[in-house]
């Protein structure tokens, strides 16, 4: 049986500067279906921003159901993008939780060409609904999309997701994975809120649309044939229910067009390419803009932590380091045998290095500056050490002289002759035992050398003063 709309929400999630394209969304889905509740959330918005026109009900982060100190790490771990995908789940969770009816995420830059009711009674009725990139199998061409570039993507796009209250468990389990990796870092296997979605149909009840009148965009118009006649507009044959206008970037390269960007490149399908650069465009009949002011760090990564994550939080604490400067604990004549007056001075230029740098040093780890903070650090362990062997002294230990005629008839009874180092060794630990503090001591060898004999004739004499082992 077929419900009302009312009640049920379809809702999207903006910088403030993308409103506009969240007004054309709502504007074209009230043409169609008036009785749907619209919101939008800002990710970057405030209070004063609810009364904005034509978005609905405009939210803010912090009316999300996210507690305040992980929604304050996403923000700033995230960029702008990541941060939108990452919100996606908390957002329906609250919407289908307070409403008890289904809740529709459509990306910003999709236009609703009909009623989304089929959409709705299909999240009643399965929980989850999911749209796949393409329903039928891509050319291999050459062109763009490859099925590579959906592999890195991810094979359901997330432009538009519905779901259901009976879908709270998912929504649950797909919010705790993009806490931290909501991430576009395909080479670690991770593109925003869409990989995680590959799991969905292996752990949770879905319907996965094969209606080609949803989520109609470039990468599977070749399959999906658009016609407009006085009915409005169809795909093969059956109503056009949205058309997702995500092709923003790709027009941006054009033949001809010049470009500057920075990335790896990788032997691909069609040579030479570049995964996921950096770039910038040059507009004709403009000049190049300068370049950075400083070289552009890259640091050692780990999965799920991309370049520009770590260069952002690396300038972040640059500019609390410049408000709020660490201590300076080293001398003034040592800081300059490094060439450098403080710590701050150094982490700056470690982190943020002007361009005439000398960069085999900065590679090679033996700029004066790298050299400095890497004595600072060592020299804060040997302190440390030190501290440590005062503190231990300082304390008490029970005296403890080993019985030498227990420990002989151990000797008597083993099938072989102690070795000279384990004879010294066991000596020199007897004298540490007999010492009223505790003994600071480590035993290393290969293996095969004869640790554990040295260890049971220690035990041995602890034991035989009326002490406790572990061995």
């Amino acid at each position: 049986m077929t419900r009302l709309l009312g009640d049920a929400t379809v809702a999207t999630i903006v910088a403030r500067n993308y409103a506009a394209q969240a007004r054309v969304l709502h504007a074209s889905g009230a043409e169609h279906d008036p009785a749907l509740h619209r919101v939008t959330l800002l990710i970057d918005g405030t209070n004063d921003d609810r009364s904005i026109p034509g978005l609905g009900e405009v939210l803010i982060p912090a009316d999300l159901p996210i507690p305040r100190h992980e929604l304050e790490q996403m923000m700033l771990i995230y960029s702008v993008m990541e941060l939108a995908t990452a919100l996606k789940p908390a957002l329906l969770r609250m919407l289908v939780a307070r409403s008890g009816r289904p809740a529709l995420y459509l990306d910003p830059d999709i236009r609703v060409f009909s009623t989304l009711q089929g959409i709705v009674d299909d999240a009643e009725a399965h929980g989850i609904v999911v749209t796949p990139h393409t329903l039928e199998e891509l050319p291999r061409d050459g062109l763009r999309h490859s099925e590579q570039t959906i592999m890195l993507a991810g094979m359901y796009n997330l432009g538009f997701i519905a779901v259901a209250p009976s879908a709270l468990r998912f929504l649950d389990w797909w919010h705790e994975r993009l806490l931290v990796d909501a991430v576009s870092d395909p080479g670690a296997g991770l593109f925003t809120d869409q990989r995680w979605i590959d799991w969905v149909p292996s752990l949770f009840p879905v319907l996965i649309s094969r209606n080609p009148g949803d989520n109609v965009a470039y990468w599977n118009l070749h399959h999906r044939r658009l016609r407009h006649d006085d009915a409005g507009w169809s795909v093969n044959g059956v109503p056009l229910r949205f058309f997702h206008f995500s092709a923003a970037q790709k027009s941006q390269f054009n033949e001809g067009e010049t470009i500057r960007c920075y990335g790896d490149p990788r032997l691909g399908a069609s040579g030479l390419e570049f995964y996921h650069p950096e770039y910038e465009r040059i507009q004709p009949g403009t000049a190049y803009k300068p370049l950075a002011e400083a070289l552009t760090p890259v640091y050692p990564a780990t999965e799920g932590v991309n370049q520009k994550r770590l260069r952002k939080l690396a300038q972040q604490a640059l500019e609390l380091m410049r408000v709020n400067p660490p201590e300076e604990l080293l001398p003034a004549e040592v800081n300059a045998l490094f060439g450098s007056d403080s710590l701050s001075d150094a982490l700056a230029y470690v982190h943020s290095p002007p361009t005439d740098a000398p960069v085999t040093q900065l590679l090679e780890g033996t700029h004066p500056c790298q050299q400095r903070l890497a004595f600072e650090e060592m020299l804060a362990h040997h302190l440390a050490l030190q501290n440590s062997r005062a503190l231990a002294r300082s304390e008490q230990a029970p005296w403890l002289q080993a019985d030498e005629q227990i420990l002989q008839r151990f000797y008597q009874n083993l099938p072989f002759a102690l070795t000279g180092a384990q004879h010294r060794v066991i000596a020199e630990i007897q004298r540490d035992m007999a010492a009223h503090h505790p003994m600071l001591r480590l035993v290393q060898g290969d293996v095969g050398s004869g640790k554990t004999l040295v260890a049971a004739v220690v035990a041995l004499a602890a034991l035989s003063q009326g002490q406790q082992v572990a061995l």
